[in-house]
Order: C-alpha cells, then structure tokens, then sequence
C-alpha cells in the first residue's frame, strides 16, 4: 500500500470514528411518558407553604436524573368562566413507565410528599403516552 492510499484510508476511518462519535453523543432521547400533577392547596395553605411546595417540586425536576423536562404553572380560569378545580400543575417527561416508578420511589421525591402533603387539599396525577 502506498503512501497516498494509507493517508486516504487514515482519513476516511478518522471520518467514520468522528461521525458515529457524533452520532452517539447526539443521539436525542425519546421520550415516550408524560406526567401531570395537579395540587390544590387547603385553604389553611400560608403563602409560605405554597412556596416551599413550588421550589420544592421545581428542585426534583432539576435534581432527578429520570425526569427529561420540567415545567409548572398556576392554573387558570376555565372553559364557561369555570374556577379552576386546582391551584398549580406540574408537567413531567420521562423515558419509560420504569423511569416515573423510580422517579416516584426516589428518597427525595417522598421527602417532598412528607415535607408538603399537610398543605394539599387534594392531588391529581395523570400519566399518559406522549405518541404524538
């Protein structure tokens, strides 16, 4: 083998290295799970406790490595000027059914429910596919 055809044959094994290097480092995630957690706050809820709740939840979102996003909001008036049944609703995307079972069992999840469940009125919790 010549000279020229070692460097062209170095080259193209370089390229195909440093493409599926590329390809596997981003290859996205398929998120295939979504959660959806709607709390209402007793009335007995001070100010303070709806924070703690709202910085707690955010911090699992942030600190649980099985949940891919995080989003939350207050909720808002509803259809026919209805009051909304629940006060804030938190949205999660996970890989799988195994990743919302670990994210459930996960320490600091129930530590969350310990620490915040006395000023809840009542929870909803969805889980559903994200086909689409």
């Amino acid at each position: 083998m010549n000279k020229t055809n070692r460097i062209l044959l170095a080259a193209i094994i370089m390229s195909c290295l440093v493409l599926g290097f590329t390809a596997f480092i981003n290859k996205p995630t398929k998120d295939t799970k979504q959660r959806i957690v709607c709390f209402k706050f007793k009335s007995s809820a001070s100010e303070n406790n709806r924070q703690q709740h709202i910085e707690d939840f955010a911090k699992l979102g942030k600190d649980i490595p099985e949940v891919h996003n995080y989003k939350a909001g207050s909720t808002i008036q509803g259809d026919f000027n209805a009051a909304p049944e629940y006060d804030i609703m938190h949205y999660m995307t996970f890989k799988d059914e195994a990743a919302i079972n670990k994210y459930f069992n996960d320490p600091r999840h129930q530590e969350f429910i310990k620490r915040n469940k006395d000023s809840w009125e009542k929870v909803l919790v969805i889980n559903s596919n994200t086909d689409k």
